[in-house]
């Protein structure tokens, strides 16, 4: 419910948010920008992206 609330209902969505960022979430994608919306550590690869997202989605069914 909290992912729908806040508009973020498919792996899609979560991939994007995960990759760009959102408000003050930095984005955590290779290709993330602009400069300051992105971390400045490590960042993941869509493999990694996607996995993540992948896990998001199935600990959000069981409610967390």
């Amino acid at each position: 419910r909290d992912l729908e609330r806040n508009g973020v209902a498919t792996k899609e969505d979560i991939s994007n948010l995960i990759e760009r960022g959102k408000g003050k979430m930095p984005g955590y994608g290779e290709s993330c920008a602009p400069k300051g919306a992105c971390t400045f550590g490590a960042r993941l690869d869509a493999e990694e992206i996607d996995a993540l997202a992948t896990y998001v989605l199935d600990r959000a069914a069981v409610d967390w």
